[in-house]
């Protein structure tokens, strides 16, 4: 059965393994004229799954759709068990008070505090590209564990625990769902 087959015949499970073989020219409406790899679907369901279990407003489309762009602009891609993980530590995947007030799941902070965002969709993306362009830019997932700075040396988060913090969730998710 064909990862396409699988995915229109069970939206409830996922199939976790490694991906190795482009989709034949899937069409995403989200995505105009480009073709997607079964990279994306599998991050997509993934993020799907352990998003609904929170009630997020956050999507494994949103996700997989800034993962795509990111990959596209930038040649970089972001984790999903990062991005995940993320998500989960600064926000609960978007559904804490402040999240849904801001829009803003990662707690992206500016120059005037916690940026607020038009949609969770946009909030999602900036992360994206934060990440893309000002971290894993310069470093690898592995660095940023150790040391969770940008390329300028500024930290994510000024919880000096957060590396472990975000390893640990990692881990987790490996563990749980084998990526």
């Amino acid at each position: 059965m064909s990862f396409k087959s699988l995915l229109a015949t069970t939206l409830i499970g996922v199939a976790f393994f490694a991906p190795t073989k482009p989709i034949n020219t899937v069409k995403q409406s989200s995505i105009e004229n480009d073709t997607l790899c079964e990279d994306y679907w599998v991050y997509r369901y993934t993020a799907d799954t352990i998003l609904k279990q929170y009630k997020s407003a956050m999507t494994g489309k949103m996700m997989a759709d800034a993962w795509y762009a990111m990959k596209q602009e930038y040649g970089v891609e972001v984790p999903l068990k990062l991005a995940l993980a993320q998500a989960q530590m600064e926000s609960m995947f978007g559904t804490s008070r402040l999240t849904r007030k801001t829009k803003n799941p990662y707690n992206i902070v500016g120059k005037n505090g916690f940026v607020k965002y038009s949609s969770v969709k946009n909030g999602v993306t900036a992360y994206y590209r934060i990440m893309a362009t000002k971290y894993l830019k310069c470093k690898t997932t592995e660095d940023l564990l150790e040391d969770f700075t940008n390329c300028r040396g500024h930290r994510y988060a000024e919880y000096e625990g957060y590396e472990k913090l975000i390893s640990t969730q990692m881990n987790y998710y490996e563990r749980k769902f084998g990526y």
